[in-house]
């Protein structure tokens, strides 16, 4: 599990470049070995300094951004198309899934794609799509009350164009949960 680091600086998750800094700075001039020689204290100078590291590098920082501690991944592997595979990036807090999607065959033009949640009672759909031409595609999705109560796993199947009520094609990707 990662470590807080907004909360590590006293920042909010939308302050600036130049808030974190400033933030850095006060901490570490409290926090410095040569200011405050105590054991605990160094190791806490330590945990800003990392923090800042993170937060200061726009890379490392959007990394941070997706796997924070409440963010669960989920690793979709292919079954009907064995190249395909799929990692869904759980915001448990929020109850956001963003899906990234990878080599899914080229859906023939009077079908699509459609995610579904399946709980222990029921198969419920949550989008229809069409991959890219490299069979990729990423979707955005906030889980609904009926399928956080029992949700056991995630599947992909090929329906009919626009979708199905209820999956009728083979499962292209699948997940348990």
């Amino acid at each position: 599990m990662s470590k807080d680091y907004y909360a590590i600086l006293g920042v909010k998750r939308d302050a600036t470049q130049e808030e974190i800094k400033k933030a850095y700075r006060k901490l570490a001039r409290e926090l410095h070995p040569d200011v405050n020689p105590d054991e605990t204290t160094q190791e806490r100078f330590k945990e800003v300094t990392a923090a800042y590291e993170v937060l200061s590098d726009t890379k490392k920082r959007q990394i941070d951004d997706i796997v924070s501690p409440k963010t669960k991944v989920i690793a979709m592997a292919g079954d009907e198309a064995p190249q395909a595979n799929a990692k869904v990036m759980w915001d448990t807090k929020a109850q956001q899934w963003v899906i990234y999607i990878f080599d899914l065959p080229t859906a023939p033009s009077d079908k699509d794609y459609q995610l579904w949640y399946v709980t222990k009672n029921a198969k419920i759909s949550a989008a229809v799509f069409r991959p890219d031409d490299q069979g990729r595609t990423v979707l955005k999705l906030t889980l609904p009350p009926d399928a956080l109560s029992g949700l056991a796993a995630t599947a992909v199947t090929l329906e009919p164009k626009g979708g199905s009520p209820q999956p009728t094609g083979k499962f292209y990707l699948k997940a348990s949960i």
